[in-house]
């Protein structure tokens, strides 16, 4: 039998830890692309490219009371002005069986997360792209 817990799941931005997850999905990172391209010819021949995609969509869900969003709003205001927003984005399941880690040398806030104001909380959801990816391994809990 495998067990998942959520508490083992770490992640940072710029080497700022991010935190205070929504209850639900809280981080999702997305390739940009598909891996191979296939084409096929009129005789039924397959044929695969290696598109060499290594962009990635990244979105980091924490509550509407979080500090992490004035964080992550400070960034953003200030890449705005000089441009150097740019960091590394590591995720990892650090949980006794986890094995899912992703690292991305090359990450920015692209969407800060949107202002919505109601009678009970909110979540707010950032959302970051990036390239170079180091390490890429989706595992499980074993």
């Amino acid at each position: 039998m495998a067990t998942y817990d959520p508490k083992y799941v770490t992640a940072s931005f710029k080497g700022v830890i991010l935190g205070d997850f929504a209850a639900d999905t809280f981080i999702k990172v997305t390739r940009d692309g598909d891996d191979f391209e296939q084409k096929q010819g009129a005789a039924g021949y397959d044929e695969f490219t290696n598109k060499n995609i290594n962009m990635h969509i990244i979105e980091f869900t924490c509550m509407q009371t979080s500090s992490i969003n004035a964080v992550l709003s400070a960034i953003l205001a200030q890449d705005r002005i000089d441009n150097l927003g740019e960091g590394a984005f590591l995720l990892k399941d650090v949980g006794p069986n986890g094995t899912t880690l992703v690292s991305i040398s090359s990450a920015r806030i692209t969407k800060p997360a949107e202002a919505d104001m109601g009678g009970s909380t909110k979540e707010r959801t950032w959302t970051l792209r990036g390239g170079k990816a180091g390490d890429y391994v989706i595992g499980g809990n074993s």
